[in-house]
């Protein structure tokens, strides 16, 4: 089961890649919480209880409150220039946790 949710996560990870490459953010969006929905799950299977929330918290729920800050400023343009480097850091922890997750599955 956590194998097919991995897979399921690296496939998300690039589409929600390629979508924001090419300016369909409404798919990158949802890919992406579809992708941090499944490799968090990965990464609480096969991980410890406490090693998993120690990946968890940088790598999963920082980004995404990122992300929700980006979301809400570009509806509101309050916060353009801090905010503007939340998505490159995202996908930078998101590729970082595709990386944590498979060595969650290996070891």
């Amino acid at each position: 089961m956590s194998l097919a949710l991995y897979g399921l996560a690296v496939v998300l990870f690039l589409v929600s890649s390629f979508g924001y490459f090419h300016g369909r953010f409404g798919l990158a969006y949802l890919t992406g919480v579809a992708f941090w929905a499944c490799s968090g799950a990965v990464v609480l299977r096969e991980m410890g209880g406490a090693l998993a929330w120690i990946t968890l918290i940088p790598l999963l729920f920082l980004p995404a409150l990122f992300l929700f800050v980006h979301t809400v400023d570009a509806r509101t343009g309050t916060f353009i220039f801090p905010t503007m480097y939340s998505i490159p850091v995202a996908y930078l922890t998101g590729a970082i946790l595709v990386v944590v997750a498979a060595a969650g599955l290996a070891f």
